[in-house]
């Protein structure tokens, strides 16, 4: 008896599973803008790398790039943009609509926010926050693969318009080690939708239920930051970011993000001219 092959192993064992399926998603959480801000004056420009891969099966990286100033006590002011490229591979049919899906995504968005910080109590090392914005951007995907033995090619673009509200908790313990809790509501509308997919293949992907309508996402991430001797304008930061999906019957969301990257604190001379 020969042992199975990979595509008919991965049949099976999907078969066991409690749900194999083959979404594609209209979602992927971006890394929350967290100033540690403590008075008037402070400031921050990060870049971050965020990824969540498994081989050439599952592909999920990109940037972040973020700043933040504070022009008078408790008052600060945010910017962000990030870019995504993604990707899935269903090499089997399984629940498929299609025999076989390669699925690659491109997002992109920028954020425009302020907010209000302070500590908790005078002197005290935890300082709490709330931020809000808006932002817009866009993704699109690119679906091809094999359906009746035929090739196929479909897309599928979606602008995106975005407010959000960004409560959080600091922990500056000293300049060397940060630890930050965030936690945000998000509303998502998407708009201007141009796609190759059929009535029925947007329905299998319930992507028919999201034009013009607006969902809500859910964001909790753990922060940390480790600074450094002789260099206390930069910082290592860390993190990981959860995300929950819209109630309903709507497309799915990937729902983690891991990030890494460096903060600087920027020069006080440049805002003081």
């Amino acid at each position: 008896m020969y042992p199975p092959k990979p595509s008919r192993l991965l049949s099976v064992l999907c078969v066991f599973a409690i749900s194999c399926h083959t979404p594609r998603n209209i979602y992927s959480p971006s890394v929350p803008n967290n100033p540690y801000f403590r008075q008037a004056g402070d400031s921050k420009l990060s870049v971050l790398y965020s990824g969540n891969n498994n081989g050439d099966q599952y592909l999920n990286y990109g940037l972040d790039v973020q700043a933040a100033y504070a022009p008078i006590n408790r008052l600060a002011l945010t910017f962000s943009h990030y870019g995504r490229t993604e990707r899935d591979v269903y090499p089997v049919k399984l629940n498929n609509i299609f025999d076989s899906s390669d699925v690659r995504y491109k997002r992109k968005l920028t954020e425009f926010g302020a907010g209000f910080f302070s500590p908790v109590i005078p002197g005290s090392v935890i300082t709490y926050n709330i931020y809000g914005g808006y932002g817009f951007g866009n993704f699109s995907i690119n679906d091809n693969g094999m359906v009746d033995s035929a090739d196929y090619n479909r897309t599928y673009r979606s602008n995106m318009r975005k407010w959000y509200l960004q409560p959080g908790i600091n922990l500056i313990f000293s300049r060397y080690f940060r630890l930050g809790l965030v936690y945000r509501v998000a509303w998502v509308k998407y708009s201007g939708i141009n796609s190759t997919y059929t009535d029925r293949e947007l329905s299998y992907f319930s992507l028919d239920k999201i034009a013009n309508r607006t969902l809500t996402f859910k964001d909790f991430t753990f922060n940390t930051q480790f600074g450094f001797p002789k260099i206390t304008w930069m910082k290592l930061d860390l993190g990981v970011t959860f995300c929950g999906a819209p109630r309903g019957d709507y497309p799915e969301i990937r729902n983690f993000n891991a990030f890494a990257g460096l903060t600087f604190s920027l020069p006080d001379r440049l805002f003081k001219k």
